[in-house]
């Protein structure tokens, strides 16, 4: 990732600006860069280019880092915040120093805060300490011996123990240096281990989650198939229910039709019978008329026979007139 374009942030040498923060997050590293505007009595100082800009930073007192700041080719000192410088999160206290070798003086702007927001990342391996500006303690101390020599008129034997002394640091921290990239490099080693651990489980929990997946496809693909095949016979039954429905009513209507033929025929016949039968018992009242005649015919004609035969005749009225109730 390249580094984000340079933010101003302007800092007084003459009065304290407490309300002055800076904002980073931690364990960023040469992304965040500010190019530092250093006033005095808010007139920005302007630089040769020969001076050293130092930036210190500090939490809870303890002086974690110091590290130089490079002038631009505008002129003005940046400062690139590196992982190091960003591995304590919290309020951390900060000041610029400003060392010109002209004139062999040394300023240092009012305290300012910088905020590190916490990174959810774990790097405990990281974590800041003096060792890691060792170099830049040391550039500074170079480029501030000759003035030191100037300021204080030292004589060659205490050029010469200065320089011993600085070369003893410079061993020792060399060798602290070394023991912490030994130990670091370890670290890191054993974090690689666990990350390619962790990547190698995160590829087979991913392997088996894609099983998964592909057996519930097949499961749903299955399912689905049956089920289009069910609604397909279920469509098929039901097209049949309609059309076997469809008949049974056509043969109850028409067996209705039929039914209704019946009872108007034998409703019919029924009249016909009720006729005939009225028919039937006018003529057999006729027909009982007619033997009552008869017999009423034979008994007078019986009467008249025993009449000639020497009996009296007491009635001379004809059987005519006897059965047809009138006279002759």
């Amino acid at each position: 990732m390249a580094q984000t374009q340079p933010e101003d942030f302007r800092i007084d040498i003459s009065h304290e600006q407490s309300f002055r923060y800076l904002q980073a997050k931690q364990f960023d590293h040469n992304t965040r860069v500010r190019r530092l505007i250093i006033t005095d009595n808010n007139i920005p100082l302007k630089f040769t280019g020969k001076e050293l800009i130092g930036l210190s930073l500090y939490i809870n007192g303890d002086n974690y880092s110091n590290t130089t700041c490079p002038f631009g080719d505008d002129g003005f000192p940046r400062v690139v915040f590196t992982e190091s410088m960003l591995s304590r999160e919290g309020d951390v206290s900060c000041e610029v120093r400003i060392y010109s070798s002209s004139d062999a003086t040394v300023a240092t702007t009012f305290t300012f805060m910088m905020t590190v927001s916490k990174s959810l990342l774990n790097q405990d391996r990281l974590v800041a300490s003096s060792e890691f500006n060792i170099l830049n303690d040391l550039i500074l101390q170079a480029n501030v011996i000759p003035d030191l020599i100037k300021q204080f008129n030292l004589t060659q034997e205490q050029v010469n123990t200065l320089i011993s002394q600085i070369q003893d640091d410079i061993a020792n921290y060399t060798n602290q240096f070394s023991t912490m990239k030994t130990k670091y490099t370890n670290d890191f080693n054993a974090l690689l281990q666990k990350i390619n651990a962790d990547i190698t489980l995160y590829k087979s929990e991913y392997n088996s989650l894609k099983t998964d997946i592909t057996n519930l496809k097949n499961s749903i693909t299955t399912w689905y198939t049956s089920a289009q095949a069910a609604e397909n016979t279920r469509i098929a039954n039901e097209n049949k229910r309609q059309t076997d429905t469809a008949k049974a009513i056509a043969n109850c209507e028409k067996a209705t039709a039929n039914t209704n033929t019946a009872i108007s025929g034998a409703n019919t016949a029924r009249d016909n019978a009720n006729a005939a039968a009225t028919e039937a018992q006018t003529k057999a009242a006729y027909a009982q008329n007619q033997g009552d005649r008869v017999d009423m015919a034979l008994k007078d004609f019986e009467f008249r026979l025993r009449t000639v035969d020497g009996g009296e005749l007491t009635d001379t009225t004809p059987a005519e007139n006897i059965y047809d109730g009138g006279t002759l």
